[in-house]
């Protein structure tokens, strides 16, 4: 008598479960896996494709040894910036960032950069990061690229948030000296700065929801300088309030590409907003 299909089915069920408990116990025996990968909701075949996937990297991690970039996408030769043409240098760009993909390699590009600053970035930065040797088909490596406008106009609005949600973050005594400047453009030191904060907590009734708009973002070297319309809803009363802010930000001494507001008229702006004073 012929097995049904159900018989069957269920024998190739609990062989491919016995397969992937085994790929499970190397992980866990050589490995040191902790996470035991395990989902009711996904197939086994899906599963088991999964954990080959974690083994073959584990496997190459282990013995894998430092290479630039470069040396992973065949160490082409690269011209200078001087070398190329304006109107072809967007096409070196694009042969570059191909080559790159075809490796595993991807950059993801945050704001609006300069087609020179990309070429500097990829040539004179990212070429020589060191990643670790594994070649397993499918995976992607990812680096970001972030415009000096980007992170000044990301900064901008983590300022806003800290102090519209009172984040001690930004009354926190830094370790590195930074001149701070009042409104008016008065040299303050640190903690005159942060006592502005905390005085504005003080009157400011406690915020349900807020946005930030950005108008203006002008960098220059080192010094970058934001216009916003902020925005944001009093938990007490629901009312609406609105200003429009000026921010002066330097370079953080202590985040590689961050920025640390170092004057706003944003405080004042909050002072000045007629439900803040009534609310105090």
């Amino acid at each position: 008598m012929r097995p049904s299909d159900e018989w069957f089915n269920e024998m190739q069920r609990r062989i491919l479960e016995s397969l992937n408990e085994s790929k499970r116990e190397v992980l866990r025996d050589e490995f040191g896996m902790i996470a035991d990968y395990r989902s009711d909701n996904l197939p086994l075949e899906i599963e088991s494709d999964f954990l080959d996937y974690v083994l073959e990297f584990e496997r190459q991690f282990e013995n894998a040894k430092s290479i630039l970039v470069r040396e992973r996408i065949g160490d082409p030769p690269i011209l200078p910036i001087e070398e190329i043409p304006v109107e072809e240098l967007q096409q070196a760009i694009d042969s570059l960032l191909d080559l790159m993909e075809a490796n595993g390699i991807f950059v993801d590009f945050l704001g609006e950069a300069q087609v020179i600053d990309v070429y500097r970035y990829l040539t004179g930065e990212l070429l020589d990061e060191e990643i670790d040797d594994i070649n397993i088909p499918g995976a992607r490596m990812c680096f970001t690229f972030a415009s000096p406008e980007y992170n000044a106009e990301m900064w901008t609005e983590q300022f806003v948030m800290g102090v519209l949600r009172r984040d001690n973050y930004f009354v926190h005594p830094g370790s590195i000296p930074m001149q701070f400047y009042n409104p008016v453009g008065i040299p303050i030191t640190e903690a005159e700065f942060h006592r502005a904060i905390v005085e504005i907590w003080s009157v400011l009734p406690p915020i349900k929801a807020y946005s930030v708009e950005m108008l203006a973002v002008q960098v220059k070297g080192s010094e970058a300088r934001t216009e916003a319309i902020i925005k944001w809803t009093s938990e007490n009363d629901q009312s609406e309030h609105k200003v429009t802010s000026t921010f002066l930000l330097h370079p953080s001494p202590y985040l590689e590409d961050g920025w640390e507001v170092v004057q706003t008229s944003f405080l004042d702006d909050l002072r000045n907003d007629q439900n803040v004073i009534s609310a105090e």
